[in-house]
């Protein structure tokens, strides 16, 4: 129970809570403890940084007898753009602050980041094309902040693409000509404190007609590669082809013609192989040893 005139004893058994306020950010309070010395309450913690040591926030104290509505007053101990650290110490004149009051207490200290690195959150080191819209993220500045953003090709001429932006993200039209761009953030408190992003290669991509003569070249590599482990040396041409078995009596190379005294098919000649219905392997033709160097051929872009 606390009393309009606590003890040491009573201070020490204060109940308490810590609930970081910008848990959503990373932040958090820790190793939270009150020490009570005479009328005051010393409250010393650790308040840790989301990313950056460089972070700045304000801190309050609440306490449970008015459902932590109000910040109690401080009267000692750094709560202004306090930097993330250990062993953060605020003095509470407990006495004026609980006067009157009978009962248990419960604390909350609330820690609000007022200020973060600038800093983009999305990497832009990629080749764009000329013309596309490219998407700029960033995070920081001080609260409220709002921002500038602006492009160059040399880093010495600057053109803006928005300015006093409450957003914290930007669309950049990439210009016509190529080359190598880069963006750069500031904020409107700081308008001379710059970060900038990664370098931005703005190229034409390969015509159409050149993709279509790539994938003809492919094509006709192929071609040509089936073509030779088939053992043809050049792609066949309609109208090239030997006579493969004209009916023509008069042709006298006509391997089906009866009148042709050689002709392989001739049903009155006992040595004639077609009338076997079984395969002699020793009648069979020495297949074609394979072209040198085929097997390395390959197609790479």
């Amino acid at each position: 129970m606390l009393s309009t005139k606590p003890s040491k004893t009573t201070w020490c058994a204060l109940m308490l809570l810590c609930l970081g306020a910008l848990s959503s950010y990373g932040q958090s309070i820790e190793n939270l403890s009150v020490q009570a010395r005479e009328k005051y309450l010393v409250i010393s913690f650790d308040l840790k940084a989301y990313e950056s040591t460089e972070e700045r926030f304000d801190i309050e104290i609440y306490s449970s007898r008015d459902g932590y509505r109000t910040p109690l007053n401080i009267i000692n101990g750094k709560h202004d753009d306090v930097n993330p650290g250990d062993g953060q110490i605020i003095t509470i004149d407990g006495k004026s602050s609980f006067a009157g009051y009978k009962g248990e207490l419960d604390f909350k200290v609330v820690a609000d980041l007022t200020y973060s690195p600038l800093k983009f959150t999305k990497d832009l080191s990629k080749n764009v094309k000329p013309g596309r819209t490219v998407e700029a993220t960033w995070s920081g500045g001080e609260a409220g902040s709002k921002y500038n953003l602006d492009y160059s090709a040399d880093g010495r001429e600057w053109q803006s693409i928005a300015s006093n932006e409450e957003n914290t993200y930007g669309l950049w039209k990439a210009p016509e000509d190529k080359g190598v761009y880069s963006l750069r953030l500031s904020t409107s408190n700081n308008p001379k404190q710059f970060v900038y992003s990664n370098d931005i290669k703005v190229k034409k991509g390969m015509p159409l007609w050149s993709k279509i003569l790539i994938g003809a070249a492919v094509a006709g590599g192929t071609y040509f590669l089936i073509d030779q482990l088939s053992g043809s040396s050049s792609p066949s041409v309609p109208g090239d082809e030997p006579n493969q078995g004209t009916t023509d009596p008069t042709d006298p190379t006509d391997p089906t013609d009866p009148t042709d005294p050689t002709n392989p098919t001739d049903p009155t000649d006992p040595t004639d192989p077609g009338t076997d219905d079984t395969v002699n392997p020793s009648n069979l033709p020495d297949a074609p040893a394979p072209p040198i160097g085929v097997t390395g051929f390959r197609f790479s872009f």
